[in-house]
């Protein structure tokens, strides 16, 4: 739902569905799920230029890829947080 929305420019309805359904992978302990949900939370941010929402959003998938050691998320998620920090 969240890409649905992003796809055609309702960004604030897109965080919304992504945050609720980060509350709800929270709830169940489904820690990869998370860490994409804050990545698209982050691409959301991105598209709207507010960099620093799209870095700390990265940040926090980055943490959960890492502990996962989720190779695929990882190397997305670091050539998104080195686009952001050069902006």
């Amino acid at each position: 739902i969240g890409n649905g929305y992003k796809g055609v420019g309702l960004y604030d309805l897109a965080i919304d569905a992504f945050q609720k359904a980060l509350q709800l992978n929270k709830t169940i302990n489904n820690n990869l799920q998370q860490a994409f949900l804050l990545s698209n939370i982050a691409t959301v941010y991105d598209d709207q230029k507010a960099n620093v929402e799209a870095y700390d959003y990265s940040k926090q998938a980055y943490e959960i890829f890492k502990t996962e050691q989720n190779l695929r998320g990882l190397s997305t998620i670091v050539n998104n947080l080195s686009l952001y920090s050069r902006r």
